[in-house]
């Protein structure tokens, strides 16, 4: 099977896969769209049909974002959308705007105005292919349900809307709206990414009978922002903290094959947080087996910190995401210019208070060799030297990039005895576990 018709078929021709693989493609595609409430087929076939009438067939790359018609700034949307105009050697690609708002709303000129914006927008970049859907919600609702109905009508609109052959791999692109950085090969590696997993897969004969690949995170971070500096600087903590215990994913920025996120059941209407989180997660499902954790690396995209501009004078980081904190009208959408920055006593305040928990998540790595081992004095040196060298770094970060050089110096302090602290954890790691020969993994030391 040579590669060269995989790439062929995945950028321009019929087919990504061949025989039974590309058949069972179009299968799972087909059964989900059969497995949805007759209210969510309706709409979901609805809006497939205004996608399809907007342009021809769904190219291999669609980028899916949702947009409050009744709250977003048509400047947000314009600025996203030249993000998208400014890639690079990105081949066909296809965006899909899905306005919604409360039915309450529905007369609200500033759906009106965003909608003119996206004409204009399709005007001024001719060279992108950008498609809308339009949905009011009686009452409130949930961007688990919001998603997942413009998610649904785009794998409709590559399931029935497919009139040149066989279906061939799409992949979807989670995005929000306050995007303000994409880098400008993002598709183009997205692409190479997927065909790359595509080619590997085709070596497998078990893996390629079976045709799917799971989803992948991208390097998402959020804009520093220069009109409120405090905020940023203590969103920048936040993530780097996160980032150095693997845990810094980001919802916006997920790229998921329209055959995955179909085998896995699509997005759930439920959550009100989480939603594409929960999705990539999925358990006993064979596509959830290759979905990756690791960041798709050179390119990246940067999204806008207003949520925590609007709330981190109140709240802490963990109270920001959390499912109270979401709803259908948010108060920092389209107020961007009007919010106020958090001030340095707050900024010191949030990264005081939550130093505890910000170095666990910085020693992360060094926990890992505490509970698993291998129990000698070369690894005890690796503890020393390992967990020095992360507090080395956060120093650094708190100091040059947060500017709280005093409370760096703690942090370097630090480094005098948390090592020589966490030898200690370790021996008595080593004693429990001679102790108990072994016998019982279970035994944990105290933290």
């Amino acid at each position: 099977m040579a590669d060269e018709y995989i790439k062929e078929g995945f950028e321009r021709g019929p087919l990504l896969s061949l025989g039974e693989a590309t058949q069972q493609r179009s299968a799972v595609l087909s059964s989900y769209v059969e497995s949805l409430t007759p209210t969510e087929r309706t709409r979901a076939e609805r809006h497939a049909e205004t996608i399809s009438q907007q342009g021809d067939r769904l190219p291999t790359f669609v980028a899916l974002t949702p947009i409050a018609g009744h709250q977003e700034n048509p400047e947000t949307i314009v600025h996203a959308l030249n993000e998208y105009a400014s890639q690079k050697e990105a081949g066909p690609f296809t965006i899909i705007l899905g306005l919604n708002y409360p039915s309450s709303q529905r007369d609200n000129p500033l759906i009106q105005l965003n909608l003119s914006a996206i004409e204009d927008a399709r005007e001024f970049y001719p060279q992108l292919d950008i498609r809308v859907t339009e949905q009011s919600y009686p009452g409130a609702t949930t961007i688990g349900r919001i998603r997942r109905d413009l998610w649904n009508s785009a794998v409709v609109a590559a399931d029935q809307y497919n009139t040149e052959g066989p279906y061939r791999e799409v992949v979807g692109y989670n995005q929000d709206i306050d995007l303000i950085t994409l880098s400008p090969h993002f598709i183009k590696a997205a692409k190479e990414h997927t065909l790359s997993r595509l080619v590997r897969m085709a070596s497998v004969p078990s893996i390629w009978a079976e045709g799917f690949i799971g989803g992948t995170f991208t390097r998402t971070k959020h804009a520093y922002d220069p009109r409120y500096p405090n905020t940023s600087k203590a969103v920048l903590w936040r993530e780097f903290t996160t980032r150095q215990m693997d845990d810094n994913y980001f919802e916006a920025g997920v790229i998921i094959p329209f055959t995955a996120y179909a085998k896995n059941g699509g997005i759930s209407g439920r959550h009100r947080l989480g939603e594409v989180l929960t999705l990539m997660a999925k358990e006993g499902n064979p596509s959830a087996k290759k979905i990756r954790h690791t960041p798709l690396g050179r390119v990246y995209s940067e999204t806008s910190n207003r949520r925590y501009v609007e709330r981190l004078h109140t709240n802490y980081f963990d109270d920001i995401w959390a499912p109270s904190s979401f709803s259908q009208s948010d108060k920092y959408r389209g107020k961007e210019d009007q919010l106020q920055d958090i001030s340095h006593d707050r900024l010191e305040q949030l990264v005081y208070l939550g130093w505890q928990q910000d170095k666990d998540r910085i020693l992360q790595d060094v926990y890992k060799i505490i509970d698993h081992g291998p129990y000698d004095e070369a690894t005890i040196q690796k503890l020393n030297d390992l967990a020095s060298r992360k507090l080395h770094i956060a120093a650094e970060v708190l100091s040059r990039a947060i500017g709280l050089p005093d409370f760096a110096e703690s942090v370097e302090r630090e480094r005098l005895y948390t090592p020589r602290m966490l030898s200690s954890i370790y021996a008595i790691e080593v004693a429990a576990r001679s102790y108990n020969k072994l016998s019982d993994p279970t035994i944990k030391a105290p933290r």
